[in-house]
């Protein structure tokens, strides 16, 4: 081939590979849309932090439900979250049973973490957010 040749097959190449770019990035995008959100519950942590929580979980896109002291009936508040974090350090025993029970019945994940920081979280959702 002539060097004419191949830098036109490299120009319609390249013009190729970037409408393929264009029309992943668009299919992201729209997937990206189209997911709904992570919910998490939290269970623990301090009562001047609730707004603060659900503030870094929406940053995260994720939909949260905060606990921090027990009601009369937690199991059933609960639901059916993908991801409930349990601040350790904050909780009561009774608290945390309840959440183990209702984690087992239900199959979500549980994430213990001793400190309820806002970075805590941070790293939490940055480890476990799809």
């Amino acid at each position: 081939f002539s060097t004419y040749t191949n830098s036109f097959l490299l120009k319609v190449f390249i013009k190729y590979v970037g409408t393929l770019c264009r029309s992943n990035e668009m299919f992201r995008q729209r997937f990206l849309r189209r997911r709904r959100a992570m919910s998490v519950v939290i269970i623990g942590g301090h009562d001047r932090m609730v707004c603060q929580y659900k503030k870094i979980c929406k940053s995260h896109k994720c939909k949260a439900k905060v606990f921090t002291q027990m009601s009369a009936a937690l199991d059933k508040q609960i639901g059916d979250p993908d991801l409930c974090i349990l601040f350790t350090n904050t909780v009561s025993h009774k608290m945390v049973r309840c959440a183990v029970d209702e984690a087992e019945k239900k199959k979500f994940k549980i994430v213990r973490c001793h400190t309820s920081s806002g970075s805590a979280l941070e790293g939490i959702l940055l480890e476990h957010a799809v």
